[in-house]
């Protein structure tokens, strides 16, 4: 999908990222196992699916069924992951798959919100384990960091914070102490102290927990910095990738590389969501009209007021219709069109209730809804109480102003269409 915004990098990093996957998965190394074989291959399934190609858009209901079936696998392949006794003190492996999920969550909650729930159940469930692991044996600090991070990124500050406050009693007179205290000062107040990236024992993992904290709860600054660190750790794991390096060097290094690219778009998508969410009125015309239709879909989809919600034109055969639903409190048939053009006037409103007309009468429809991405003038609503009075259906025409309330009130659709999303 097309990006927004005078931060245009997205775009270029999303397609870099698709192409370096491809040419990983089909390098010789990829018959060895490695590590993060399972996530190349599923981050591979999803890249290819183009439902979240940046240069496409779903445009058939065969692509939204698609999306569900791809994310019922991701939440299988958690399930299946090796037992906890194995690799509960691995951080790099927890890292990797954690971040994975992180980036792909709100995307999961569009498209299966139930299957989002489940997938944070089962995550909590296998850090209850991996806590009864770390009480058994002697850990430090970084595997204990890392690890608590990984998990906790999907949960709210509280918790973060008490975990935190748990490792200051625990490391207390360390080298950690003054960075435990530092994390715990800019998670409650906001301020990420300039010293914070420069972390005790420079190490790797230390590093990308601490990102991926920043991502939760930073402001603009920090991902700028965090954007740093990711591009210079990219730049050399993709040169170990691409060399002939030993099967051990060449297996972390993609490890690396997959973290560090997540990561990386997350802070891209930052960038872009800081300049997008100051604007006033959303730019609904910088959408195609496919994107716009597909806008309108998931409006009245995530409505509780109304069920049984297909996007016909979706289906490629539109007959004058965009999308078909059921009004609950009628439990009659509507149908909606998204008309994203630029000049719309009394006259397109005429022309266009007159060409689905026949498609009420088909329905057997109480109501049509038009959608409209500019503001609707006097005039127009005159034509809609009209044609309304004339007919003996029920119009209703939701402009710009409509949408923007509607939109701006919902985080899912900002981040999804518009790439804002609200802390």
């Amino acid at each position: 999908m097309k990006q927004h915004g005078s931060y245009d990098k997205y775009d270029e990093i999303f397609l870099d990222f698709k192409e370096k996957i491809h040419k990983i998965s089909n390098s010789p190394f990829f018959k060895e196992n490695f590590q993060s074989k399972e996530i190349v291959i599923t981050t591979k399934r999803i890249l290819t699916s183009d439902i979240f190609d940046s240069n496409t858009i779903i445009n058939n209901l065969k692509e939204l069924n698609q999306s569900d079936e791809i994310f019922e696998n991701l939440f299988n392949y958690i399930k299946n992951l090796p037992k906890i006794e194995k690799t509960w003190n691995d951080y790099f492996f927890w890292l990797l798959n954690n971040t994975f999920i992180f980036f792909w969550f709100d995307s999961i909650q569009i498209f299966q919100g139930t299957i989002q729930k489940e997938i944070q159940t089962l995550l909590r469930q296998i850090w209850v384990q991996i806590q009864n692991q770390i009480l058994k044996w002697n850990t430090d600090f970084p595997l204990e960091f890392t690890l608590g991070m990984s998990f906790l990124v999907f949960e709210d500050k509280h918790k973060i914070l008490d975990y935190l406050l748990t490792l200051k009693q625990n490391f207390t007179n360390t080298i950690f102490s003054q960075f435990i205290n530092d994390l715990i000062e800019f998670i409650s107040l906001g301020k990420l102290p300039i010293d914070t990236l420069r972390i005790p024992q420079q190490s790797r993992e230390l590093e990308f927990s601490l990102s991926l904290l920043i991502m939760k709860f930073g402001k603009i600054d920090d991902f700028k910095r965090v954007y740093l660190i990711m591009n210079s750790i990219l730049e050399s794991t993709w040169n170990h990738i691409s060399s002939n390096e030993t099967k051990l060097i060449k297996g972390a290094s993609i490890r690396d590389w997959l973290i560090s690219k997540y990561i990386e778009l997350l802070v891209i998508k930052e960038l872009e969501m800081d300049f997008n969410i100051q604007i006033p009125e959303l730019p609904f015309f910088s959408l195609s009209p496919r994107e716009f239709e597909r806008l309108i879909y998931w409006i009245f989809k995530s409505d509780l007021n109304w069920r049984n919600i297909e996007w016909r034109g979706a289906a490629g055969s539109e007959e004058g219709k965009d999308i078909l639903a059921i009004k609950k409190d009628s439990d009659k048939n509507w149908i909606i069109q998204a008309k994203r053009d630029k000049a719309f006037s009394r006259s397109n409103l005429v022309k266009e209730f007159s060409k689905v007309k026949s498609e009420l009468k088909k329905y057997d429809s109480e109501g049509y809804i038009t959608c409209i991405a500019k503001n609707a003038s006097d005039d127009l609503r005159k034509a809609a109480e009209e044609l309304m009075e004339k007919s003996k259906y029920n119009l209703e025409i939701k402009d710009s102003e409509d949408l923007n309330f509607i939109v701006k009130n919902s985080p899912i659709l900002l981040k999804e269409f518009f790439k804002i999303r609200f802390s």
